[in-house]
């Protein structure tokens, strides 16, 4: 995770998950390369990370990126960030990321708009605010539906110390908030 995406996660879990709820929160892309979103949820919820290689952060290793080993509707929180980038099928991975959540839960996205190429194992996607919409309709179609709720890219501009900039955000990042209906 990149600096910009652990400040979108903040932004995320401060503005829809409150510290005192329980539950289960799924990350999909957990291993811990620079950050990790794990640390920041709240301390009531269960954290259940799931990535395709063993690693710090990581929980269950998945022997495919789209089939998510876990129970339907078992989590009350889906979340996946700098990750989308390197699914080739982003779609199909984000259908089984609903298929986890509860009714009315939340599953909650965050991939670079901008960028350099940066594989893991491969680079394939930039996104842009009408993925969101593009998603929100798969999933209507495929018959695990979501609406989203939010959806921006991001900017940010980083200072040093005299508040003078040292650089701008490269990744621009694409925020996206959906509820499972």
């Amino acid at each position: 995770m990149h600096g910009t995406a652990i400040e979108n996660a903040k932004w995320f879990l401060e503005n829809y998950v409150s510290r005192e709820m329980s539950g289960h929160i799924v990350e999909i892309g957990a291993h811990d390369i620079n950050g990790s979103m794990r640390p920041l949820v709240p301390v009531k919820m269960l954290y259940t990370g799931l990535d395709l290689e063993a690693g710090q952060g990581v929980d269950i290793v998945m022997n495919d990126p789209y089939h998510i080993p876990l129970s339907d509707q078992s989590a009350n929180i889906v979340v996946s960030t700098s990750t989308f980038e390197h699914v080739e099928f982003f779609w199909e991975t984000f259908l089984e990321m609903a298929r986890i959540c509860v009714t009315g839960g939340l599953i909650y996205l965050n991939s670079p708009s901008a960028g350099p190429y940066h594989p893991c194992p491969v680079d394939c996607w930039r996104f842009y605010p009408g993925a969101g919409l593009a998603l929100q309709k798969w999933s209507i179609l495929k018959g695990v539906p979501t609406v989203l709720i939010r959806s921006h890219i991001c900017e940010y501009t980083f200072t040093d110390e005299k508040g003078e900039v040292i650089c701008g955000d490269q990744w621009k990042d694409w925020v996206a908030v959906f509820k499972r209906l």
